[in-house]
């Protein structure tokens, strides 16, 4: 009777063990993939715009809606941070009457990535099946442009061997005034265009002092610098535009690219003064962590680096 009992419990104590391992392995099945990683080593990241090259940026998505009789057209940029996660701007969404249900699905569309040419097909391309924005987004508020990151559930894994996700910044990543940030999408190249750009185009630009006037213009509520990034050229000029909403702003840290920033808002484009704002990501890493572990694709930032970032976070100052 004794061995029996003691088989039995043998038996169990292994069911659970398989399970607890099998539990682990589901989990991290979708974070063991590498990040930031460009097909090109030779990318010119030095200040000012100028056209991409093939494999430069394989993170890099259009955002297209789905429009009755006609091809899918491109009205917001976004970033791969999982197979099935893009990181892109709520306000990308403001067209459409947003209910109740945070999780609703406000716009039918294709996430493209993989194409240099905006009328081209995306290599890779796949439908967003869900729309997760912060209840703290606030879109109706004039001009208030807190909490602008919407994450977009795809219905399918979209990377491969030649299309990876961008890293997220870790509590070491802190960026600095004077550094430069790249974007990168098919946004006009200035107020006076009225068609995006055909071609997929990088802009270099320096971070600024969030203190400065610039950072701050009167007709704009009160920039906090913990939760936004002001970067521009006050000669103007040079500066990101509509179409690129919702792509990424990044910088590049011991030969790895980091999201540092989503596209958000500014007064005009490239207008002397006039810097544009990025939201930035390492404040929303609690949420997007909350998030993306919900829909199991959990990022490895999450489980190694998130206490460590909040830590950080509350003994030192975002510059």
């Amino acid at each position: 009777m004794f061995i029996l009992i003691a088989l039995i419990y043998t038996i169990y104590i292994t069911i659970v063990i398989i399970g607890l391992n099998s539990e682990k392995d589901k989990k991290n099945v979708n974070h063991n993939y590498d990040c930031g990683i460009s097909l090109q080593t030779n990318i010119n990241y030095s200040l000012g715009i100028s056209k991409t090259i093939d494999g430069a940026w394989p993170w890099v998505a259009s955002l297209r809606q789905k429009i009755p009789g006609a091809e899918a057209v491109h009205f917001c940029g976004g970033s791969i941070i999982a197979p099935r996660l893009v990181l892109t701007a709520a306000h990308c969404f403001h067209n459409i009457t947003i209910p109740t249900d945070p999780n609703y699905t406000r716009r039918i569309g294709e996430v493209h990535i993989g194409q240099l040419g905006l009328t081209e097909q995306g290599q890779r391309i796949a439908e967003w099946i869900k729309v997760i924005i912060p209840e703290k987004y606030l879109p109706f508020r004039p001009h208030d442009y807190s909490y602008d990151i919407a994450l977009l559930v795809l219905n399918k894994d979209i990377i491969d061997n030649q299309h990876s996700v961008i890293c997220l910044p870790s509590h070491n990543i802190i960026s600095n005034i004077g550094d430069y940030g790249t974007i990168v999408g098919w946004g006009i190249h200035n107020e006076i265009d009225t068609e995006t750009s055909n071609y997929m185009m990088q802009v270099t630009i320096p971070i600024l002092d969030p203190t400065i006037d610039a950072c701050n213009p009167l007709i704009l509520p009160p920039k906090n610098a913990t939760m936004t990034i002001c970067a521009g050229v006050l000669s103007g000029g040079i500066d990101a535009c509509q179409g690129n909403s919702g792509g990424p702003f990044t910088q590049k840290f011991q030969d790895r690219w980091y999201n540092i920033g989503i596209v958000s808002h500014g007064l005009g484009c490239a207008r002397n003064n006039s810097p544009g704002f990025y939201t930035r990501i390492s404040a929303h890493l609690e949420w997007l962590c909350e998030k993306v572990n919900h829909e199991g694709e959990p990022l490895s930032i999450c489980f190694n680096d998130l206490s460590k970032f909040k830590k950080h976070v509350k003994t030192n100052k975002f510059q």
